[in-house]
């Protein structure tokens, strides 16, 4: 028995970073090694239990149906085992995700594999979701207590203190979780962002519950309560090491400025900024359920075309505002057009827009996705409202066809409006919307709606001159079988 408790007391030191294979084996000893802790009538109960023939109770020998969709499981959970031993995580997580769907309840062990697998390919916060998605109550404590060492191990403390939390009320006397549970805490509090700590002791007693949730190249973005506004605000801190920047500190400002005065219903709004010498936040809207448009054709596929159109008109809309106030937003893409839990799509993303002011204009050199920045800018000439109809423009396509492969990939701003027409008309969107889209993707900015504005009531106009189609319900729809061809085809 002390061998046994020698042994164990290794695993739980180094199980969080043995490889996969290996973890397997450990997190199969642990629950061996829970079983034995049992009281001689139970152990003896489980023992019987564990060495009776399986046919003898009727209801517990499954179906034949069963016994291969078992085996299948097994197979499946053994080439898992081998993709994520080689080191190939993305291989394998389908893999866990199919032994899972065989078997439900399979979920607890299969937990640290597949969290395991998100943290080594490098989505932290795919591990989270993971650890989120599972129902608790039905784990045992052994299954929490491992996944919390690999939460420990990504540095998630507050997931890894949930789970031990859990552990202990369903085993008190499980001094290893107990043990592990102080460590977490104290490691939590060790590691905690200082910037986070000084936002929470300025903002008391406004606003309390104040904790991470992100963070970006310029800011920190903090969740917390308003006591006086009885809602949840999100906070955004600007970075420590952008502090001191030139221009960077002038540039978060005018942001908040800009969101503060906007208050658009497809923008974020904003409620407050504070300034200090080392430090400067604002605070606003928290976006409760957000889930990006690229998010959504990555779960569920591309948009039907209306469905696209209302990202097109929701985000047209947010624009029409910006420019109102001279603002350039510069990084229109899938990525920062969300949907909230009320419906409800926003515009987000101001960390690279152009305020007006050339100097704060210039220390911001990258301009968002390469895919869906204006040709302009890489002639190194200013991007003004066009640039944002462009990109607009490209964002719709990409909702409609899917997202490419590599976002960083300039799209050709010669072919690129011929593949448009022709995509578009695939996926039934009528004419008159391609024209007044493809004027949008015109090389010249000159060429393209001036505004946000303008195109908002080019797309009105379209919205009431368009009929009822057969089915009564949405607009009609003028395709023709023509395709047009590529220009740079027709010329060989």
């Amino acid at each position: 028995m002390n061998k046994e408790k020698a042994l164990k007391q290794a695993i739980v030191g180094i199980v969080a970073r043995l490889p996969l294979d290996q973890l397997a084996e450990a997190y199969e000893f642990l629950r061996k090694l829970a079983g034995r802790t049992k009281s001689g009538a139970e152990a003896g109960a489980s023992a019987t239990k564990a060495t009776a023939p399986a046919t003898a109770p009727s209801q517990q020998t499954p179906p034949p149906s069963g016994k291969v969709e078992i085996d299948e499981s097994r197979q499946i959970l053994d080439r898992a085992l081998k993709e994520a031993k080689a080191g190939r995580w993305t291989e394998a997580l389908p893999l866990f995700d199919q032994v899972q769907t065989l078997s439900p309840e399979r979920a607890g062990q299969i937990a640290p594999y597949r969290a395991t697998c998100f943290l080594r390919a490098g989505f932290p916060d795919l591990a989270r979701k993971v650890v989120t998605n599972l129902p608790l109550e039905k784990l045992a404590a052994k299954e929490m207590y491992v996944l919390s060492l690999i939460m420990r191990e990504a540095k998630i403390f507050d997931m890894a203190e949930r789970l031990l939390v859990r552990a202990t009320t369903r085993e008190p006397g499980n001094r290893d979780a107990r043990n592990l549970l102080t460590t977490v805490r104290q490691e939590a509090m060790l590691s905690a962002d200082p910037v986070v700590q000084i936002a929470q002791q300025k903002l008391a007693p406004l606003v309390t519950q104040v904790e991470k949730i992100a963070t970006g190249g310029m800011s920190i973005v903090c969740k917390g309560y308003h006591e006086r506004l009885k809602r949840p605000v999100a906070i955004r801190i600007l970075h420590p090491d952008c502090n001191d920047t030139p221009g960077l500190r002038e540039r978060f400002f005018l942001e908040a400025v800009t969101l503060i005065n906007l208050r658009h219903p497809n923008m974020v709004e904003a409620f407050s900024i504070h300034q200090e010498p080392k430090i400067c936040w604002y605070t606003m809207e928290y976006l409760d359920g957000a889930v990006s448009a690229a998010e959504q054709i990555k779960q569920n596929g591309p948009f039907v075309w209306t469905e696209a159109l209302n990202y097109l008109t929701a985000g047209c809309s947010a624009l029409a505002g910006c420019h109102k106030k001279g603002v350039v937003h510069r990084d229109v893409n899938p990525h920062n057009l969300v949907t909230t839990s009320d419906g409800r799509i926003r515009l987000i993303g101001l960390g690279t827009a152009d305020f007006g002011s050339k100097a704060l204009r210039d220390c911001v050199t990258v301009h968002g996705l390469m895919r869906y920045v204006a040709p302009e800018a890489f002639l190194r000439k200013p991007l003004g409202p066009p640039s944002d109809l462009y990109s607009l423009a490209v964002t719709f396509h990409d909702l409609l066809i899917g997202l490419e492969s590599d976002p960083c990939t300039p799209s050709d701003p010669l072919t690129f409006p011929y593949e448009f027409k022709n995509n578009l008309r695939s996926c039934g969107v009528e004419r008159s919307l391609i024209d007044i889209l493809r004027r949008c993707l015109d090389p010249t900015p000159s060429k393209r709606y001036p505004d946000g504005g303008v195109l908002r009531e080019e797309l009105a106009r379209l919205s009431t001159e368009s009929q009822p189609g057969s089915d009564g319900g949405e607009p009609s729809i003028l395709v023709s079988d023509e395709q047009d061809e590529d220009p740079v085809a027709k010329k060989a």
